[in-house]
């Protein structure tokens, strides 16, 4: 604006020049002036008066900033005189950040306004405000809300209306030069722009701006006309007429207040007012006598600790020979505590020590308010800075010239424990009593909390100190009386209980002799303590008397738990009955769906749309193998991709995109664009697959160096060999091999011979198959409902099983060419075989052999999917739990949904019903004898077994029922698996182990046994002399011996029926038993 006025004015030589030297002398004055208060600053910055490491105020960081900026502008400004440039200066830069700061510093401003303006009116006036104003201190709603602008709807041009507008065409037709007239009107114009008349003629043309009421409730009620901020108070001088005061005694220039004025016309009889008797103490302050008992704390307070059954808090002397080397004592002064621990205090006393120590500085206990607890351990020779100050504390110099306790004057912990609770005496307070009565059977005993109660008072004397306990709701004429009685009996001394046998003192026990002068004297020490204590703000030294004191706020509640109080519904017996066999049909199997990052991706190629909703589509952009082996890992080459060892770990990278299809019923309107086109970011997924042969230490380390290479924190999912998800058997396009050993040493070249391996072929569908090694490979491993893979020489041979189904062929089909294209280099032909067409070759790849379960003759087409079933109650009531394939369709049929494997590594022993559509079976596993203690069951873990096994086939049976066409129910046994029940599982390895074990039970050859005949042993009656043997006969429950007795011999060995047994007491139950040698 001033260029401005310079090119309209012409030329600055109009300007009055005397004028502006006057201005120049001015500013040398005070540029004088500004440096000698530098100077002094100065000062005081090199003296340290002036210290800023703390920061410095928020005006005084305000006025630093505002003189930066004057100086950078200039500057700035004696830059632009010497036409330099400013492009490689910091001016523009510094003005710039102190401009952002001053703004940023507004809204602070605004909130301190109210206060600075009123802090700088009482440095002024030395009055906050009017004398004669009522509502002087009356809470104003304007400074409430924030001074700075926060309309969203303020209009642009109203913003612009704010800026400072200068009427200069005014200045101009009146004077070509400006005057201090003119520049105080360019000053209020610039303070004021709403009322210059620029702004006001702006404003008279342009439109009323409706704005939005506000929402905040403060400027809602300034707004509103019908309420009113100011109370007006209306007097007449009749009202203090009639008070007495007339218009005389009035006067018009007082300065007394309206409601001053009321108050001295008042009238108050003081004739019925009672004034409280008081006494005077020494330093001559009054002394109410009804509250004669405050809490005043001793300014030295020693406490001990001592004790190993019941530890024993008490008071001692405040002197330092109280302590001693066997005990823990806790010193402290209204500013400072100590916790003094003796070299020979046991663990209890030094644990209750650090207890009391926290407790005491947390809740600032008996007047105590230390930050924290001084531990001083005692140490031969000490020093140290701790034992000095405690030893100041205490009265001593720190030199060392006081002496602690002697050992042998200090008595030993269940000495002590018991003359101090021998020596406790409690009296209750009564209404129609003038004395105090003692509870003689409380007397000589540690005290109950439950004795304690809301409307009661009682007295304590523990020797040294003597407790008036009031409740909340005790009555203030017992209260008096309580307090009276117990002062009376702190002052005629203490008295022995009859159980006593001594008077304990500061932890010594006196000889009888110094019993008897103590006793007779009755004098208590000039430390001992008296105190009145009302129910809830108890002292930790009082309630350490109590040994069940309840600490509700040290108890961590849990919900549910018996320490939150809660009163817990019982839970009612847990009845042992079979599983139902109905559910257990009906039940639907889980369909195995892979979900990463909340999207749905099926199979791991997305969820197909349908004609009302959209799906999912999955393009696969990068996969990435690496071996693992020990604490390393390396990349996998590209001609060694799918091909894993049973005995190692490999780590899987799968990179893909998700795109959104749209529904089919608007796929015309998209019928130009493909998935690409409907987005999608990238994303990844992380599998470490482990072979059932891999150590667990590089099982753990395949884990660990997962997390090291998933740098984008992407989902990460364990692959056990066998139940390979969907999702990691499509990454190879149905050309993954899982071969048996350990990886051998490759030199990046290629292998030139091949061995001859059989594997078995496994997938639901052509893109998901993939071939695993059988361990032995004999003409046992085929499969009428499956297919084999068998790899010679020159050739690879794929047999084809009888009841395979159409599905299984093209997988087995899709697998074989894959295997033949991985092996190009070998130039091996592929040759089929079908079930009872073999081919001589093909028998001797298998070992010779011709021997199988097979089903070629069967009518049956055998289209099913077989079932496991889980049997357990852990925990709780007997319960299944269906084991499936990860990879089975939802609405196909899987050959072999389940290994051998989830059988054998179950925890044993185990129970497992398998539904194999034709029949069911029970397999049992096998627990280990009593001499071998790795893995040995007692008699009732043994009863448990016989227990379940017993539900187990019960639940078959049902569950045959349930199944109908006369559906046979076997009873199998681990390692005496018969061929028919080994053909239900893709391959089979025979546990020699597992046949050992099982023949506590089960003897034989492997065969399928009858469950009505297993259920009959388990229920068969035996005589006495049977049951007496030991060991027990097999099937027999050892915990159980009794109940294999017949009606009539239970009658004639127990004199009663089996229901009376049933009801005695275990004790009377377990007598009998021994009596009659079933125990």
């Amino acid at each position: 604006r001033w260029l401005q006025m310079v090119e309209m004015e012409g030329s600055l030589a109009e300007l009055d020049v005397d004028e502006f030297r006057g201005l120049l002398a001015d500013l040398r004055i005070k540029i004088e002036d500004a440096r000698k208060l530098a100077g002094e600053a100065e000062k005081k910055v090199r003296s340290g008066d002036l210290d800023t490491n703390k920061g410095v105020s928020l005006l005084e960081a305000k006025v630093h900033i505002f003189l930066g900026y004057l100086i950078d502008l200039t500057r700035y400004m004696a830059l632009k005189c010497e036409a330099k440039s400013i492009r490689e200066s910091e001016v523009v830069r510094r003005m710039i950040e102190a401009r952002v700061c001053l703004e940023k510093m507004r809204p602070l401003d605004q909130k301190l306004q109210y206060q600075i303006d009123k802090l700088v009116k009482l440095a002024s006036t030395g009055v906050p405000g009017a004398r004669k104003d009522p509502l002087q201190y009356k809470p104003n709603p304007e400074n409430l809300v924030s001074k700075v602008n926060d309309d969203e709807d303020e209009d642009e041009d109203e913003r612009r209306s704010r800026l400072p507008e200068t009427d200069l065409f005014t200045l101009r037709r009146q004077s070509n030069r400006l005057s201090d007239s003119d520049l105080q009107h360019m000053k209020e114009s610039a303070l004021h722009p709403q009322s210059s008349p620029f702004g006001n003629a702006k404003r008279r043309v342009m439109p009323k701006v409706r704005r939005r009421p506000s929402t905040n409730p403060v400027r809602q009620l300034i707004n509103r006309k019908d309420v009113s901020s100011e109370v007006v108070v209306t007097t007449s001088n009749r009202r203090w007429t009639s008070l007495g005061f007339g218009s005389r005694s009035i006067s018009p220039s007082n300065n007394l207040h309206e409601s001053a004025l009321a108050g001295l016309a008042s009238r108050e009889d003081f004739a019925s007012v009672i004034l409280r008797k008081t006494k005077k103490a020494a330093d001559g302050t009054a002394i109410d006598e009804e509250r004669e008992d405050p809490l005043n704390y001793p300014s030295l307070v020693v406490v001990q600790i001592k004790g190993r059954r019941h530890i024993q808090v008490s008071l001692a002397e405040p002197s330092y020979s109280s302590l001693s080397s066997n005990d823990v004592f806790l010193v402290f002064t209204p500013t400072e505590l100590y916790l003094f621990v003796g070299s020979d205090a046991n663990v209890i006393e030094k644990a209750k020590g650090v207890d009391l120590a926290g407790r005491i500085v947390q809740k600032k206990d008996m007047g105590c308010k230390a930050r924290a607890a001084c531990v001083v351990e005692q140490k031969t020779g000490s020093t140290g800075l701790k034992m000095v100050g405690l030893k100041k504390v205490l009265g001593g110099t720190g030199n060392g010239e006081i002496k602690m306790k002697s050992d042998a004057d200090v008595a030993s912990d269940d000495a002590f424990e018991k003359c101090s609770i021998q020596s406790v005496m409690i009296y209750s307070v009564r209404e129609d009593s003038e004395r105090l009565d003692p509870l003689a059977e409380l007397c000589g005993r540690q005290p109950k909390h439950s004795l304690l109660g809301t409307k009661l008072a009682f007295v304590f004397d523990f020797v040294n100190e003597v407790y008036v306990w009031i409740g909340r709701t005790t009555l203030g004429s017992l209260r008096r009386k309580a307090t009276k009685l117990g002062k009376e009996l702190f002052d005629s001394g203490y008295r022995t209980t009859q159980k006593s046998n001594g008077f304990v003192k500061n932890g010594t026990t006196k000889t009888a002799a110094g019993a008897a002068a103590a006793a007779s004297g009755r004098r208590r020490p000039a430390w001992a303590l008296f105190s009145r204590v009302v129910e809830g703000s108890e002292t930790f030294l009082f309630k350490e008397k109590f040994p069940d004191w309840p600490e509700p706020g040290r108890i961590i509640k849990m919900k549910g738990h018996v320490s939150s109080g809660e009163v817990q519904p019982s839970s009612p017996p847990i009845e042992l009955v079979p599983c139902s066999g109905e559910s257990m049909h009906r039940a639907a199997p889980s369909v195995p769906n892979c979900i990463l990052e909340g999207d749905n991706l099926a199979r791991g190629r997305g969820v197909p749309a349908t004609e009302e909703k959209s799906g999912l589509s999955v393009a696969t952009t990068d996969v990435k193998i690496w071996h693992v082996k020990e604490h390393d890992y390396t990349e996998v080459p590209d001609w060694e991709r799918g091909l894993f060892y049973s005995g190692e770990g490999y780590i899987v990278r799968w990179g893909y995109r998700v795109f959104k299809e749209p529904p089919k019923r608007r796929a015309r309107a998209f019928r130009h664009r493909t998935v690409h086109d409907f987005g999608g970011r990238e994303k990844c997924c992380y599998f470490f697959w482990q072979g059932d042969d891999c150590p667990i230490t590089e099982k753990g380390a395949s884990a660990l160096l997962t997390v090291e290479l998933d740098e984008e924190k992407g989902p990460q999912v364990r692959v056990p060999q066998g139940k390979e998800p969907p999702a990691f058997l499509q990454l190879f396009g149905g050309g993954l091999v899982v071969v048996n050993g350990k990886r051998p040493e490759i030199n990046n070249e290629k292998e030139t011979r091949i061995d001859r391996k059989v594997f078995c072929v496994r997938g639901e569908v052509p893109h998901e198959a993939y071939l695993v090694e059988i361990p032995k490979a004999d003409s046992w491993a085929l499969r009428s409902r499956g297919c084999l893979v068998s790899v010679a020489t020159n050739t690879i041979m794929l047999w084809k099983g009888s009841k395979a189904t159409e599905e299984t062929n093209n997988v087995a089909t899709a697998a074989a060419e894959r295997l033949q294209k991985r092996l190009s280099s070998f130039e091996l032909d592929l040759e089929t075989f079908v079930e009872g067409e073999e081919r001589v070759r093909f028998w001797r790849s298998l070992g010779g052999g011709r021997d199988y379960d097979t089903l070629k003759d069967e009518p049956a087409k055998y289209r099913f999917t077989p079932r496991l079933f889980e049997l357990s109650r852990a925990p709780g009531p007997f319960s299944y739990d269906e084991i499936s394939s990860p990879s089975r369709l939802p609405n196909g049929v899987c050959s072999f949904p389940f290994l051998q494997s989830d059988l054998y590594s179950a925890s044993q022993p185990a129970l497992f019903l398998v539904d194999a559509h034709y029949e069911v079976y029970l397999w049992t596993g096998w627990w280990k004898p009593q001499g071998d203690e790795s893995n040995a069951l007692p008699g009732n873990s043994r009863s448990r077994w016989l227990q379940d096994k017993e539900l187990a086939m019960k639940t078959a049976v049902n569950y045959g029922e349930v199944r109908g066409r006369g559906c046979p129910v076997y009873v199998v046994a681990a390692g005496r698996e018969p061929p028919e029940f080994k053909a239900l599982f893709p391959y089979w390895e025979d546990v020699a182990e597992a046949r050992e074990l099982s023949a506590h039970d089960y003897s034989g050859p492997p065969r399928k046994l009858a469950v009505e005949e297993e259920l009959d042993k388990l229920n068969r009656k035996y005589t006495l002399c049977e049951l007496q043997r030991r060991p027990p006969p097999d099937g027999v429950d050892p915990l159980r011996l009794e109940s294999y007795l017949s009606d009539k011999e239970f009658q004639v060995v127990f004199g009663m029926s089996a229901e009376k047994f049933a009801a005695l007491a275990q004790w009377k139950a377990v007598n009998a038993k021994k009596a009659a040698g079933l125990f």
